[in-house]
């Protein structure tokens, strides 16, 4: 019995020594000085997209939410276009 205790506890310290090696491995993986956490504007609209956005609703794509104009009609499906992306 003392055996099988041993191996348990063994194996209890293997996982908590995992764990703490995990955590700080994930802490030092944070960028805090992203630039994307200091872009906070956007780029001044044109007279014309003005009148465009006066009234909007909002459209989810995937996890990304997006202000279209109310005017906008959104076709949901597979589309082809007619372009070579190079990558």
């Amino acid at each position: 019995m003392l055996k099988g205790m041993s191996v348990s506890i063994r194996a209890i310290k293997k996982g908590m020594y995992a764990l703490f090696a995990a955590v700080l491995l994930m802490s030092g993986a944070c960028d805090r000085t992203a630039k994307e956490e200091g872009v906070t504007t956007m780029a001044e609209l044109t007279p014309r997209s003005k009148a465009l956005f006066e009234k909007t609703k909002i459209i989810c794509f995937g996890r990304f939410l997006i202000d279209v104009p109310e005017s906008t009609e959104v076709l949901w499906g597979g589309s082809m276009l007619p372009l070579d992306v190079n990558i």
